[in-house]
């Protein structure tokens, strides 16, 4: 009898109870993914309140420091700003990348 009939499981180099070891590596890997994916979720949220609080915050800047008659002007230019800018940043995500 050969080496390989005598021992049908195929040996992969590591020793003592590797599948063992790689179920609790892939557990451990899988729980600190999901860990990095609701850390950046948490990240996300906080930037997005910032920007929603900072928006407004440019609308009263705005307000106080541009005349009443001009208010309509500067706002649409900074509407539009703000638009190619949300287009620029979601540029991969609208192409398809």
């Amino acid at each position: 009898m050969t080496e390989k009939e005598a021992d049908p499981v195929e040996r992969t180099g590591e020793t003592g109870g590797g599948s063992v070891n790689r179920s609790t590596e892939e557990r451990k890997e899988k729980a600190r993914n999901e860990f990095m994916t609701g850390l950046r979720l948490i990240v996300l949220l906080l930037v997005f309140i910032a920007a929603v609080q900072f928006y407004f915050s440019i609308q009263g800047v705005i307000g106080m420091w541009v005349s009443y008659q001009f208010i309509p002007l500067v706002n649409a230019v900074y509407y539009l700003a703000v638009i190619i800018g949300g287009i620029w940043l979601l540029r991969g995500v609208l192409t398809n990348r």
